[in-house]
C-alpha cells in the first residue's frame, strides 16, 4: 500500500523556498536629481518609493503566507491522523 499524508520536514522546506524568492527583492536607493526638474526624470523618485513599498508590502504577505501554509500543512496532518485513527477504529468494530 502506498504511504499517503503530509511530510512536515519536506512541506515546511518547500514553503521556506517558495518565501526566500521574496526575500531576494531588494530595494532601490533613493534617487535624488538636482539638475533637472524635467518630468520622466523627477519621476523616477516617485517610482521608486511606490516600488519599494511595494517590495516591502510583499515581503510581508509572502512571510505571513508562509506562516498559513506551514499552519496548514501542519493542521492537515493532524486531520489525516485523527481521521486514520477514527477509520481504525471503525474497521475494527466491523
Amino acid at each position: 500500500m502506498v504511504k499517503t499524508g503530509v511530510d512536515i520536514a519536506s512541506w515546511k522546506a518547500a514553503v521556506n523556498k517558495s518565501k526566500g524568492g521574496a526575500v531576494k527583492l531588494s530595494k532601490y536607493k533613493s534617487l535624488e536629481l538636482s539638475k533637472t526638474n524635467l518630468v520622466p526624470y523627477t519621476s523616477f523618485k516617485d517610482l521608486i518609493e511606490a516600488y519599494n513599498s511595494s517590495v516591502a508590502n510583499f515581503k510581508s504577505f509572502s512571510e505571513q503566507d508562509a506562516v498559513r501554509m506551514i499552519a496548514a500543512g501542519q493542521n492537515k496532518k493532524k486531520d489525516d491522523t485523527n481521521g486514520q485513527k477514527q477509520f481504525s477504529s471503525a474497521r475494527g468494530k466491523g
